[in-house]
């Protein structure tokens, strides 16, 4: 059973974005981003679609 939740963190990490060829044939953007709490636990993340490739949301520092 699928369930969302509300996640908070701070960017410790972004990565650039990358082209990924899909086995379809197609591209799709990624970008992979690590997050931080306040227990210092530490999350990876990655992101998938054209929205997040200009985003200024995931820069180091920022809380999300």
């Amino acid at each position: 059973q699928k369930k969302t939740i509300d996640v908070v963190g701070i960017v410790s990490e972004a990565g650039d974005c990358d082209e990924i060829k899909l086995k379809s044939g197609g591209t799709r953007m990624r970008k992979c981003i690590s997050l931080v709490d306040d227990t210092n636990s530490s999350i990876s993340l990655t992101l998938w679609g054209d929205e997040f490739a200009s985003s200024n949301s995931f820069q180091l520092d920022n809380s999300l």
